[in-house]
Parts: C-alpha cells; structure tokens; sequence
C-alpha cells in the first residue's frame, strides 16, 4: 500500500538538494528594472520534459533584518504579475510579465526576490514504493534601480580580526560577480584573488544592499586569519 508524504524544499536555481534537481529554468536568472527608463521586465519559465509543473509566481521584498541576517517579507501592492500562475506541460515554456507600479523615480534600489513555486510534483520513492509530494520553491534576484547615470554601488572592505567586512556607502545593490575581493599577505605581500561567486556563495546573497555590511569569517574563504594584512574589493566591470 503506498502512503502520500508531503516534503517542502526551497532551492536556488541550478540547485541540487537531496539529489532533487530542478526540473524548471528562468531566463534571465537576474532582473533588474530602472523605471525611468521601463516599468517591467519579462521572464521566460521552462518546464521539465518529464512531467507538467503547476506554477505559482509572486514576488518578497528583500533585505536586512535586525539581526543582520537578509530576510524577506510580503509585497502587496508594488507588482503586479501576469500570469501569476501558469500549468507547463513537459517541456513546455510561459513567458510571465512583472510590472512595477511603485514610483517611476526612485533615490536609492529597492531588492526583492522573484518566488516561483512549483506546486505538489509527485515523485516515487524507490525505497518503499512511497509516493512523495514535493512543494518546491525557487528564488531569483529582482532589483528596483535608480536612473543609470546616478546609480552607483559603493563598495569597501577591510580585515577586522578574522572577518572580512564588506559595506555599500552607494544608493543601489552591489552584485557580487561583478567584484573580487583581493587579499594582501601578511608576510610576502602577495594578493590572493577571490572570485565574487564565491563570496556570494559563502553570504549567500547576490549583493550587497545600499547602507549595509556583510561580515564573512576569513576561513569561509579557505585563508587564515593570521596570514592576512588587508583586503579590497575590485570592480571587474559595470553591473546591470
């Protein structure tokens, strides 16, 4: 006799979890929308082609709680959403349309999160003959920006203790793959590179948000702490 067990999991794109992986694509994986310039942007979801997806589209604000953790909360009536729910056949793609309707100009980036729900995916567990109903749920960055002429991130760091911290004195978000932290040895003077996938990996977010820090232990990093004088974090190009 099989029995229904429901498991929740909440995933990154391209994720992998519990050898779970995911069965939709978003293009582009990355939003950002200047209001100035247009209001909206368009994502494109794709199904798997083993199954039909049922999808649920909405979109939380995103950004620092109290505690210094990122953190996310309810949007009521800044988006709007079309189709805010879509059924993908297999391998099926749904173009989905996100308007802003907040203000057109706006002094400093707002960020929010792009959640797309895949509701109740039936799976077999191979185990037990179990069916196992999976509610999977993505997560994709969507940043509000100001004009581009005076949008700019302002990004510093330095080494305090065993810690790297990373602050943004800029109005808007500064991404993380568009940086690199550089490390100077104690003793030789040599720079030590570290990519900023891998910083965005280790805070887990995708940037920096205007009048925040971020404190990331030097051994996130594979340094120790000991071996390090100092540390700067280099633009590698303009970001969206």
């Amino acid at each position: 006799m099989r029995h229904a067990r429901r498991v929740a999991i909440s995933i990154a794109w391209a994720a992998v979890v519990h050898g779970y992986a995911s069965a939709l694509t978003l293009s582009p994986t990355f939003v950002v929308i200047h209001p100035d310039e247009r209001s909206e942007a368009e994502i494109t979801l794709t199904g798997s082609p083993g199954q039909t997806s049922a999808i649920e589209i909405s979109v939380a604000r995103h950004g620092e709680e109290a505690s210094g953790r990122d953190g996310t909360s309810p949007v009521d009536d800044l988006f709007e959403v079309a189709p805010a729910l879509v059924l993908l056949d297999r391998g099926e793609s749904q173009s989905v349309h996100i308007q802003w309707t907040g203000e057109p100009q706006i002094g400093i980036s707002q960020s929010f999160l792009l959640v797309i729900e895949e509701l109740t995916v039936e799976r077999l567990n191979p185990a037990d003959g179990d069916r196992i109903d999976l509610r999977v749920t993505y997560s994709a960055p969507l940043h509000i920006s100001p004009p581009r002429a005076s949008a700019r991130p302002s990004l510093s760091s330095h080494v305090e203790g065993d810690a790297v911290v990373i602050s943004n004195f800029g109005n808007t978000f500064g991404r993380l793959l568009d940086h690199s932290l550089i490390f100077t040895s104690r003793d030789s003077g040599a720079a030590t590179t570290i990519a900023g996938a891998m910083i965005a990996q280790a805070l887990q977010t995708d940037s920096i948000l205007p009048g925040t820090t971020k404190r990331l232990a030097l051994s996130e990093l594979g340094l120790q702490p000991d071996a390090v004088a100092d540390a700067r974090i280099v633009s590698n190009g303009p970001q969206p």
